[in-house]
């Protein structure tokens, strides 16, 4: 026998924010808009649609919402309507962010993350924001001196009843790096001395990976190189001196370019230019 699909309504009634939430991640919605052969039966329909409440809340809990009031109606077979009371979004009540490694030394940059934390007591809580945090402290500490660290544990107890969430974390920081030699490749013409002198660094110095993006705006504006990339690779380990590697493609040493034009006085002109970059 051959299947019969239905044609059917989806409404949902929530905040502009979670209604477009829903109507992207809810399986209602998902089959509205699917081939036919793969559109639900009237028994689908039924099935799918006395879940529909529980996954709705679920898609909610993510967002903060952990006590939401979703209910379904079926006004006639083909209509459906999922009406959402979202209730209060969770809340940070406490923040407890703490460090181990040669972090624990660096009181300036512990008190940067802590205060520049993205979730702070009294804020509101999502899961997009708790990652969100959570990279970005990460790579904040990375970025300045400890290209290893990593999130020791971090935790989020929410508490459904009163719609709070007690966020522990431990970021350890592994070592602190600090720069060696230059590495450097790709040099044909020029002398070493031609990137050495640009460094505006000292082997010993802690590392910082805006140190290595300026040194690298540096060489790119000398317009000798075709490319550069400046890096540490901080997987080999060293980092009482890591070495600094410097790759480069030499831009061609003499350039010849040539223009036709006219000039309303002169009459036509022929110009070249040469350029030889020593």
């Amino acid at each position: 026998a051959t299947r019969e699909v239905v044609a059917y309504a989806l409404e949902v009634e929530a905040p502009a924010e979670l209604r477009a939430l829903l109507l992207e991640h809810l399986d209602l919605a998902r089959f509205q808009h699917t081939d036919e052969s793969e559109r639900l039966s009237a028994l689908e329909l039924d099935r799918l649609a006395a879940t529909t409440p529980a996954q709705a809340r679920a898609l909610l809990e993510p967002e903060g919402f952990f006590n939401a009031g979703v209910s379904l109606e079926r006004p006639s077979p083909d209509r459906v309507i999922v009406r959402v009371q979202p209730g209060p979004r969770s809340t940070i009540k406490s923040l407890d962010l703490s460090f181990s490694g040669e972090l624990q030394a660096d009181e300036a940059l512990q008190q940067g993350l802590r205060r520049d934390w993205a979730l702070p007591v009294g804020g509101l809580f999502s899961q997009s924001a708790w990652s969100s945090a959570k990279t970005a402290a990460l790579g904040r500490a990375r970025a300045n001196g400890y290209p290893l660290a990593r999130w020791g544990h971090t935790t989020a107890a929410v508490n459904a009843e009163t719609n709070e969430a007690e966020l522990q974390l431990q970021l350890d920081s592994g070592p602190l790096f600090r720069l060696g030699a230059l590495q450097i490749e790709g040099l044909k013409y020029y002398a070493p001395s031609t990137i050495e002198r640009l460094a505006g660094f000292a082997p010993g110095e802690p590392y910082s990976e805006r140190l290595l993006q300026d040194f690298q705006e540096r060489l790119q504006k000398t317009l000798l190189f075709d490319s550069v990339n400046v890096e540490i690779q901080p997987e080999a380990g060293e980092y009482r001196a890591t070495p600094v590697l410097v790759r480069v493609r030499e831009a061609p040493r003499q350039q010849a370019t040539t223009g036709i034009g006219y000039h309303a006085n002169t009459g036509p002109r022929l110009t070249l230019e040469h350029v030889h970059r020593q």
